[in-house]
């Protein structure tokens, strides 16, 4: 089932509101999970760890078992509602064992 992680998304309504029709499911990943890998992210896992690192700048989405139809729809509607976001990303097996941190702080 396709899923979408939000880090540090200060539009979260607005991407839910996109999202809810897709009937795709928006997870808001609090601070304190940003040392977990993104794969276990996605599978609702909670390894009891706090992450006690300074956070990082910037929004992200990250993308999970999206279809190519879905992946173009999601995009398609961010851009038309002018839905402001830094950072997406889709996950892959190749990027699943990084960490949020890993990605943004790559990025910038």
């Amino acid at each position: 089932m396709a899923k979408v992680l939000l880090f540090q998304c200060e539009n979260e309504n607005e991407i839910r509101q996109i999202l809810t029709p897709m009937k795709i499911q928006a997870v808001s990943v609090p601070k304190t999970k940003f040392h977990m890998a993104l794969g276990d992210l996605a599978r609702g896992k909670d390894d009891g760890g706090y992450f006690g690192s300074e956070y990082p700048k910037g929004s992200m989405i990250i993308m999970c078992d999206f279809t190519e139809k879905q992946l173009d729809r999601l995009l398609m509607d961010l851009r038309n509602h002018k839905v402001k976001i830094d950072y997406k990303m889709v996950m892959t097996a190749t990027n699943a064992p990084g960490t949020f941190c890993t990605y943004i702080r790559g990025a910038a």
